[in-house]
């Protein structure tokens, strides 16, 4: 069976975030078996869904809550197309509230950027005393993405905060996977400045050498340690980086893609375009062009 990686269709690259109230006689429901970076919670107000995860069928049923990590494989359907199914999708990448992350906030992303952690969570009101809190989050951040009043960015940031801090309090979220972290306190520091490095200098030619020796750690043990710790290798997560700047310059500046491809990092332009591909589903140029057309028609 083929899995489908999917782009999520994201109006706003500066705010990557997807929220919709869809019902079965407005839209098909259904989808094959895809994947996306995305982490996805589906809040079913009426009728029922039938989502495969992997190789798991699970029911969602009217009230259910369904939480699924990034980069986990699934496929939807209406268990029943005559009654009428109703349900609230949001979509979001972590890293819209945690992807600067300081110190004291990045332990809290890593669940989310290692897909190894959790694959799925189905959640019922009896599950937890503030379900309810959680669902009328989830109501208001599509109320907000619909309205978009000013600030609306920073108040759908804090109902994502709100959220996760509610399934990390409830254990729905935990921290099993990070014990190589959590027994020494002074290496997450030294991993952070790694990541600080990236954030000053990813237009520069860093190397996962240059990472080592800034942290005087061995190469294979700091490819262990920060793979561990995000989920990603050091280039992955340098390249993550270079395309979330690349981004902004492309919608923010009439520079060339090849000057932005040299602002940002990258060698080539053939190397630039493949990963900026990876990412967006499509090349850097075309991706500027539907962009800035979209905004046109707002």
């Amino acid at each position: 069976m083929e899995i489908k990686k999917e782009y999520i269709k994201i109006s706003d690259p500066g705010f990557p975030i997807r929220a919709s109230l869809t019902i079965n006689s407005m839209e098909d429901l259904s989808s094959s078996t895809h994947l996306h970076k995305e982490m996805e919670l589906v809040y079913v107000t009426k009728g029922e869904m039938e989502f495969v995860i992997n190789n798991d069928i699970i029911k969602v049923n009217s009230g259910n809550v369904l939480l699924v990590n990034g980069m986990i494989s699934h496929s939807s359907t209406a268990t029943n197309n005559k009654n009428v199914v109703e349900m609230y999708l949001l979509q979001f990448d972590p890293c819209l509230i945690l992807g600067n992350a300081l110190l004291s906030d990045y332990k809290y992303l890593v669940p989310f950027l290692n897909e190894n952690t959790f694959d799925y969570k189905l959640l019922d009101i009896k599950d937890f005393h503030q379900y309810i809190v959680v669902t009328n989050l989830i109501v208001e951040i599509q109320a907000e993405i619909v309205k978009k009043e000013i600030a609306y960015e920073m108040y759908i940031k804090s109902c994502l905060y709100r959220i996760l801090t509610i399934l990390y309090r409830n254990n729905i979220i935990n921290f099993s996977s990070l014990d190589i972290l959590n027994k020494n306190k002074d290496m997450l520091s030294k991993l952070n400045k790694a990541f600080k490095l990236v954030e000053n200098y990813y237009y520069e030619p860093i190397t996962v050498e240059m990472a080592c020796h800034e942290l005087a750690l061995n190469y294979h043990y700091f490819c262990r340690l920060f793979k561990a710790a995000t989920g990603k290798t050091f280039i992955q997560y340098l390249n993550f980086v270079r395309i979330k700047n690349a981004e902004k310059l492309l919608l923010s500046s009439e520079k060339s893609i090849i000057q932005i491809m040299s602002e940002t990092g990258f060698s080539s332009l053939n190397y630039f375009n493949k990963v900026f591909k990876s990412y967006r589903g499509t090349s850097p140029s075309a991706y500027r062009k539907e962009i800035l057309n979209k905004n046109k028609m707002h």
